[in-house]
């Protein structure tokens, strides 16, 4: 019995995702997107996934998102095209707006919203999506 237990669990562990982590070896050079046409306004900048046989257009790893004005408004971790890890919105003032966790596009963990002067408004965790506190 044991034996055919750990004979299963030897076939079947290469199917389920490991600690997924975002590798150096795996991104493309930074891509930039631009709100203007003379490319001077950034709206966007981050990488895409790439391996041995070929680059996406999958987003992996840090990407950053910009108002017209040039003020950062959230920062956002993939893992190929996916939102995993640490998100955070701000507002114009650069002051921190929201923070989130994701683990493969499901919201996980910790999530904090605050209002202009900094002042911490919301605090609440998500497990698996599902907000648990």
């Amino acid at each position: 019995m044991i034996k055919k237990a750990f004979l299963i669990l030897l076939i079947f562990t290469p199917l389920f995702p490991q600690a997924q982590k975002v590798l150096e070896e795996n991104l493309t050079d930074q891509d930039f997107f631009y709100w203007d046409a003379s490319n001077k306004k950034i709206q966007s900048k981050g990488t895409y996934y790439k391996d041995f046989y070929q680059t996406t257009v999958e987003k992996h790893g840090q990407w950053f998102y910009y108002n017209e004005d040039g003020a950062l408004e959230e920062e956002r971790n993939y893992y190929r095209d996916l939102l995993h890890g640490k998100t955070e919105l701000y507002f114009p003032n650069k002051q921190k707006k929201e923070e989130g966790y994701f683990y493969f596009d499901t919201q996980d963990s910790i999530y904090r919203k605050w209002n202009e002067k900094g002042i911490l408004l919301i605090e609440g965790y998500y497990f698996m999506g599902i907000p648990s506190g």
